[in-house]
């Protein structure tokens, strides 16, 4: 995904995308503790020390967009692109803009990007986030399979 403005509707505040920084890697974990974190204690249990070694681990600023409101960061998008694939290792939203119709928005774009790249969209959601699920499933995207915790969800799109 490219830096990009969206125009607001009535339903959804105006955003921007812009490329993260490793300047972005405390905003990016203090982000998913804030909205992510009820989700990670249902399914492990919260663990500080593991949690900041697991960020330390898998933040790439070069698959994360740091997603914006009045100029101010309100969210990130983990996306990993391969030859026949994208696929989205996070989206996360402060829970104040959540269900504002910004996370479908992004969805979107990435599901035109990768018609137009004909590749498949893949991603994985946690068993306990029904939330985002259901967004999932709305958007067309398929069951393919779960382990314990997660389930496997794609989107042919060649």
């Amino acid at each position: 995904m490219n830096n990009l403005i969206v125009s607001s509707t009535p339903q959804m505040k105006a955003y921007t995308l812009s490329a993260a920084t490793e300047q972005d890697f405390d905003f990016v974990y203090q982000l998913k503790k804030i909205a992510y974190r009820e989700y990670i204690e249902q399914t492990w249990g919260w663990d500080d020390q593991f949690q900041m070694k697991f960020h330390k681990d898998n933040f790439s600023a070069g698959n994360t967009k740091i997603i914006k409101a009045d100029d101010q960061p309100i969210g990130s998008v983990d996306v990993k692109e391969e030859d026949t694939s994208i696929f989205i290792s996070g989206l996360y939203l402060l829970p104040v803009y959540q269900s504002q119709g910004i996370g479908t928005k992004i969805m979107q774009d990435l599901i035109k990007e990768a018609e137009a790249k004909k590749k498949r969209l893949e991603l994985e959601v946690l068993k306990v986030n029904s939330k985002a699920q259901k967004l999932y499933q709305r958007l067309g995207f398929k069951m393919e399979g779960s382990d314990k915790e997660k389930y496997f969800m794609y989107k042919d799109l060649k």
